[in-house]
């Protein structure tokens, strides 16, 4: 995986065309917020944990959306997700 590599722009773009072909698939979202998090893009990254959140709860999915929730409440504490 590219976020393994240090490759954070690409995979970015990568769960971007994820999420457009998947557009309520909440792992893409979890994913993209953490490597955004890495870029220092909180805010953005923040955005996608709570879309995951909501997605996996829409869809029945609490596994996702506790997920997101975890990946989320570090991000906040300013704890690595």
């Amino acid at each position: 995986m590219k976020i393994n590599l240090g490759r954070h722009e690409e995979a970015v773009a990568d769960l971007d065309e994820a999420i457009r072909l998947q557009p309520h698939f909440a792992g893409a979202y979890i994913t993209r917020g953490i490597v955004k998090n890495h870029l220092g893009r909180k805010e953005e990254a923040i955005a996608d944990c709570k879309t995951a959140i909501g997605l996996g709860r829409d869809s029945g999915d609490e596994a996702s959306a506790s997920a997101a929730e975890r990946v989320l409440k570090a991000m906040t504490d300013g704890q690595p997700p």
